[in-house]
């Protein structure tokens, strides 16, 4: 294939897109029984026009505030582990391995949660699994306020941990 071919992108035919978009031309899209005989510029030309009308749904910026705060709490939680340790090495008698089990298990289940994501979303859809994971993570906090044990704090950092990773 050679560098003149009208496939290749380059500097003059990106800048020519951009004008084209500030232009706001018409380009009518070609219907679907024309899809196999229609040029490759033409479908490109109606693949982008689409792209420039597209409208994101409020329900995407909605996701995005939560997921936002999603990390900011996946933050907060980093750090007030750290504090907390302090009180809890001394009430519940915690040795080294299980302060950095208590600690590095929420980000553990969550690294493993996380692999399992993609997959999940592709089978029941983004918004069954942020409702999931939201549902996932307000049961590891009951878990987490209710704890009587070492081992009862375990298990609620884990359920956490699966729930900040979806």
């Amino acid at each position: 294939m050679s560098r003149k071919s009208s496939d290749d992108y380059n500097l003059r035919s990106m800048s020519n897109l951009m004008g084209e978009r500030r232009k706001r031309a018409l380009i009518k899209a070609p219907s679907s029984a024309s899809l196999s005989s229609a040029a490759p510029a033409d479908l490109e030309r109606a693949a982008r026009k689409q792209f420039q009308q597209d409208v994101t749904p409020g329900f995407v910026y909605v996701l995005a505030v939560f997921s936002a705060i999603g990390g900011f709490l996946f933050g907060y939680d980093t750090g007030v582990v750290s504090g907390a340790m302090l009180l809890l090495k001394r009430d519940m008698n915690i040795t080294a391995l299980w302060q950095e089990l208590l600690v590095s298990g929420t980000v553990a289940a969550a690294a493993v949660s996380a692999l399992l994501g993609g997959y999940l979303n592709g089978l029941f859809g983004r918004r069954v699994c942020i409702l999931t994971a939201s549902f996932t993570f307000g049961i590891g906090a009951i878990v987490l306020g209710s704890a009587p044990n070492k081992e009862a704090l375990l298990v609620g950092r884990l359920i956490v941990g699966l729930g900040l990773g979806k």
